[in-house]
């Protein structure tokens, strides 16, 4: 119990605050490990998880879509997520033209790429969305401006 100095200044000179070191700089995250890292370990973690090609979010197996290159709606990402007038690094972070010429200039995730077993994923909402009549990009798709990308 403590007892009554008559001040609360007495109590709170006896508290002394931690002492840093404001020279001493934080150390960089080494960002390209860490998003192996997650990424490894969701991918091990019982399947459960994937990523959409189309917004590069991580995904639900019970939120996705699986599609062999001859199902994907090429015709419409054509349309909607070819945009102009980006930096070159956005095109080369997010380029598939090597599995196929339309993929060209498309923002396309290479994670929503399973080479294994030749298929796309996509999410629920960026499927909907590509099969509706709008001629805009899914709201969070990289074509809409949603990038994940290290310089």
């Amino acid at each position: 119990m403590l007892e009554d100095s008559g001040s609360i200044s007495g109590i709170c000179a006896e508290i002394k605050p931690p002492e840093y070191d404001l020279d001493s700089k934080i150390p960089e995250p080494d960002l390209k490990s860490l998003e192996k890292d997650c990424f490894e370990a969701l991918k091990h973690e019982n399947n459960t998880h994937s990523i959409c090609l189309v917004c590069d979010s991580i995904i639900r197996k019970s939120e996705e879509k699986s599609f062999k290159m001859k199902e994907l709606p090429i015709k419409k990402m054509e349309q909607v997520l070819k945009p102009e007038k980006l930096p070159i690094a956005i095109y080369k972070c997010y380029d598939l033209s090597y599995l196929n010429a339309k993929f060209e200039n498309m923002l396309l995730s290479v994670k929503g790429y399973h080479s294994q077993s030749k298929t796309f994923t996509i999410c629920v909402n960026c499927y909907t969305s590509l099969k509706g009549s709008s001629k805009h990009p899914p709201k969070f798709s990289i074509a809409n401006g949603t990038w994940f990308f290290l310089i």
